[in-house]
């Protein structure tokens, strides 16, 4: 008999192989399609290790390109004739360098840190009065980076900045003493030297000490002082003229820069460059720049810079260039903007208006300077914000001197024996000036430009007499004749009591005074203030200009520094 089974049993054993066949099949496919997905996820993950690499390396290349830029730039301006023309270095560049005398040349394939870096300047633009914006691009590539590049872009800004020394109440480019507890500090003092306290003077705020090896300083703060808890400063309403609390009330708003109560002696700190008025050039541009006046009433005193006659009327006589000003609460002096006086200045009574005034030599104050409208900040504050607004608009005037400036009636007797032994050697010490500084006396070619450090001697130049001839004047003298310098004083003079100024120079503060209130800022070479009574030093706040502030915009014309490389754009380039 016949049977079909066995054929059909062998249908299904052919049709069980093929199908095992195509499941293999199947299974090595995808086997193969994981194994090309993962390495060509592998190969993708090290494509974006290396590309992350890659532009790591061009963020840092761009980096050193920012701080070689600077640095050329820096050394071009040492050689130039003022900051103004120096910054016409960057008019001259294209897309591999930039600049003249000291030039930066972009690198052009260059090999950084296992990639090839290519830097292009692709713009210079001028962005505002000593301002210059840079913009430069920097592509990374790798050879095993199969084509890719990584690359980016910022716009940097090379410009001049408020110097940080005006952060300080007290500023002193030389070893700081402060002996007495009759003095009173509300803000930080620094020198770029030692600092030493006797007597417990109250400090409210932070002291500063510089290791300077040109001065044999260690950078050490010696001595004690007292300040101020923060409960007591805000509750203290007398402290109108001095800076904010931090903050203003227990759980109140906070103000960056104001007391907060914490004082502490910072001991070797680097010195902070003081900047160097020099070349009166850069003054006279900065004037014409902004515009500044000096006027009184509807009387325009000074247009930018002023050069002509002195007070004798007289063209070509030692006085020359010398202006005399004298303010009333009615009628006062009106400051605006950066000005320039090309002899002294000779100074008194009530001023107004914010700006700078910069004078060829010295600066006396030959009575009592006072604000119109001066700042006020109320303790305890009960409307901070109201207050940022009031005082933002409140009068602020800067003096600067290239030579000294000097306090009261230099021409009396008492005068001369207070100040005198503290203006010479052995209580000063020599040292190098500017070059600029030798029409000023302060040495020469021959001395490689080395004041001897005494200040009570002759400079070297005339003043007038009052016969109308000349006769040598001192350091501290103006240029005036001594009777005239006296009539305008007033009796008033030997026991003048408050100065609201942003006080600079590059050589002495010093003076004959009475019991005296500083509103502002002190900042010198060397200082010999003698007091009777007392003295005050309140820093005014709307100087700040560490890290920002609210009053940074202020446009007084202080003397400025090189600032920082500042990014202003930045982004990602193919």
């Amino acid at each position: 008999m016949r049977t079909l089974f066995p054929a059909k049993h062998a249908c299904r054993a052919g049709s069980t192989l093929a199908t095992v066949l195509v499941g293999m099949a199947i299974a090595l496919i995808m086997l193969a399609s994981f194994l090309y997905l993962g390495t060509n996820g592998v190969r993708m993950v090290q494509r974006w290790r290396l590309g992350d690499q890659m532009m790591l390396n061009a963020q840092s290349a761009l980096e050193q390109a920012k701080i070689d830029i600077q640095n050329n730039f820096t050394n071009y301006t040492s050689t130039a004739a003022n900051y103004m023309s120096a910054f016409n270095w960057f008019n001259t560049w294209n897309s591999s360098s930039l600049g003249q005398t000291y030039v930066y040349q972009a690198p052009q394939g260059l090999a950084f840190s296992n990639t090839t870096i290519t830097i292009t300047i692709a713009s210079v633009s001028n962005s505002g009065w000593l301002i210059r914006d840079v913009v430069l691009q920097c592509r990374a590539t790798n050879s095993a980076a199969r084509g890719l590049v990584r690359g980016v872009q910022e716009t940097v800004r090379y410009q001049m900045g408020r110097s940080p020394i005006f952060n300080n109440a007290y500023f002193i480019n030389n070893f700081g003493w402060m002996y007495g507890s009759s003095i009173t500090v509300q803000g930080d003092v620094r020198a770029n030297a030692n600092v030493a306290f006797q007597s417990g003077p109250k400090i409210n705020g932070d002291v500063y000490a510089s290791s300077n090896a040109s001065l044999s300083a260690a950078g050490s703060v010696t001595g004690t002082w007292n300040s101020d808890s923060l409960s007591a400063y805000r509750s203290n309403g007398a402290l109108t003229n001095a800076r904010p609390a931090n903050p203003v009330s227990s759980g109140g708003a906070s103000w960056i820069a104001g007391y907060d109560g914490v004082n502490t002696g910072m001991q070797y700190q680097a010195v902070l460059p003081m900047p160097y008025l020099g070349d009166l050039k850069d003054y006279q541009a900065m004037a014409s720049n902004y515009n500044g006046t000096i006027t009184q009433g509807t009387n325009v005193l000074v247009s930018r810079v002023y050069s002509g006659n002195g007070p004798d009327g007289v063209a070509g006589t030692a006085d020359q260039g010398t202006l005399m000003l004298s303010g009333t609460p009615s009628n006062p002096i009106v400051v605006n903007g950066p000005v320039v006086v090309t002899g002294d200045l000779i100074i008194k009574g009530t001023v107004s208006g914010q700006g700078m005034i910069y004078a060829g030599r010295n600066v006396h104050i030959a009575s009592n300077l006072t604000y119109k409208t001066p700042p006020i900040w109320p303790k305890p504050d009960a409307n901070p914000s109201q207050t940022m607004t009031t005082t933002s608009a409140a009068d602020m005037v800067g003096l600067a001197a290239k030579g000294s400036i000097i306090l009261g009636d230099y021409t009396q007797s008492a005068w001369q024996n207070a100040v005198t032994s503290y203006i010479k050697p052995t209580f000063t010490q020599a040292y190098t000036t500017d070059p600029s500084d030798a029409t000023n006396g302060y040495g020469n070619a021959g001395n490689s430009y080395t004041f001897n450090g005494d200040y009570s001697a002759y400079d070297g130049g005339s003043k007038l007499t009052p016969a109308g001839g000349s006769t040598p004047r001192r350091y501290y003298e103006s240029s005036v004749a001594s009777n005239t310098f006296t009539l305008f004083a007033g009796t008033n003079a030997p026991a003048m009591s408050r100065v609201d100024a942003v006080l600079y120079c590059n050589h002495l503060i010093t003076g004959n005074v009475g019991a005296i209130t500083f509103n502002g800022t002190v900042i010198s070479r060397d200082e010999a203030i003698i007091f009777s009574g007392s003295i005050k030093m309140n820093w005014d706040i709307r100087l700040w200009g560490a890290g920002g502030g609210a009053f940074t915009n202020m446009l007084v014309g202080l003397p400025m520094v090189l600032a920082q490389p500042n990014t202003v754009f930045w982004q990602e380039i193919p």
